[in-house]
């Protein structure tokens, strides 16, 4: 296993595991804090985007506000009346993706907000 840090990031680092060649990329995340935490927009690609869902549990912490986006358009704008309040929800795959593109969930909090679970799990 090798483990390469990201210069300037706050968050985890790359880590490689008996990679297999070609090496491929699944997604990529970013603006999101080793412990989940996001200061600001947080952004999840995935690369040969297929059937499946990405799966989201966010913790309000500060944020009242949080704009909801797949492939940049809004598909929920979700809102907190407590620092304490939880919202989970999967969000499907585009329709046309096909494994061949990439696809993204963006989250646009208007302050610090939480997660546990801010993922894409494939279903093909």
């Amino acid at each position: 296993m090798r483990t390469v840090r990201q210069p300037g990031a706050h968050h985890g680092a790359v880590v490689l595991w008996r990679v297999a060649e070609p090496l491929r990329l699944s997604h990529t995340r970013t603006g999101v804090e080793a412990n989940g935490d996001m200061y600001g927009a947080a952004r999840l690609t995935v690369y040969a985007c297929g059937r499946g869902v990405f799966r989201l549990t966010l913790i309000a912490k500060e944020a009242r506000r949080v704009e909801v986006r797949r492939d940049g358009r809004r598909v929920n704008v979700v809102r907190f009346k407590t620092s304490d309040e939880t919202w989970s929800v999967e969000i499907p795959a585009p329709a046309d993706a096909n494994g061949r593109g990439a696809c993204t969930l963006e989250l646009r909090p208007d302050a610090f907000l939480g997660s546990t679970r801010f993922e894409f799990v494939r279903s093909d």
